[in-house]
């Protein structure tokens, strides 16, 4: 899928394009997103640095487990609020997003 954030802005979105695709392999589900940036944003370059030194084994997987659980049962959820309710309100499991 390709979306024009730039001609189409929404405040929600980066001012952007947005490519992303998703494929089955090994009995996953893979998504890779591609997002082309005129400029990388400060806001986002700190929570990138902050995720980092936020990120453990444990809490990686409370982050898959949840996801599986989101694309499994068709939850609109999207990957950042899941980041956010784990590292930041300690969620544990897929029911604590709710």
């Amino acid at each position: 899928m390709l979306y024009d954030w730039v001609h189409w802005h929404r405040d929600y979105m980066l001012n952007s394009y947005y490519v992303g695709t998703k494929t089955d392999f090994a009995d996953s589900r893979w998504k890779v997103d591609i997002w082309v940036l005129n400029e990388f944003p400060a806001e986002q370059k700190a929570y990138n640095k902050e995720l980092l030194t936020q990120l453990t084994p444990e809490n990686r997987q409370h982050i898959l487990a949840i996801k599986r659980a989101r694309d499994k049962n068709g939850w609109e959820v999207d990957g950042k609020t899941i980041y956010d309710a784990v590292l930041e309100q300690g969620v544990t499991t897929p029911e604590g997003l709710f």
